[in-house]
């Protein structure tokens, strides 16, 4: 009777520590859970912060596209009134 409460307390100490080993690897895969999440938000916000750098390049570029335009126009505006008053003078 008593080696039956013995094999009986050793194989309910061998469940328990079973059940802690267990108990450790759900911690450890939660922990994985998490850094992946965390990983993944990383990775969500660097794509953020790489789509707004990329907008702000395309309308800066915008801008000096427009800058460039206006010049282009103010210089032809310029030319067209110097032709004018060059060909008012050779008349």
């Amino acid at each position: 009777m008593i080696s039956l409460i013995k094999t009986i307390i050793k194989n309910v100490r061998i469940v328990n520590k079973g059940l802690e080993d267990l108990k450790d690897l759900q911690d450890l895969q939660d922990l994985k859970d998490f850094k992946d999440f965390q990983d993944l938000q990383d990775l969500e916000e660097k794509l953020d912060l790489k789509e707004k750098l990329d907008l702000k390049e395309k309308l800066d570029l915008k801008e000096k596209l427009d800058l460039k335009d206006q010049g282009v126009l103010w210089l032809m505006d310029h030319c067209t009134i110097r032709l004018e008053i060059l060909s008012q003078c050779l008349r």
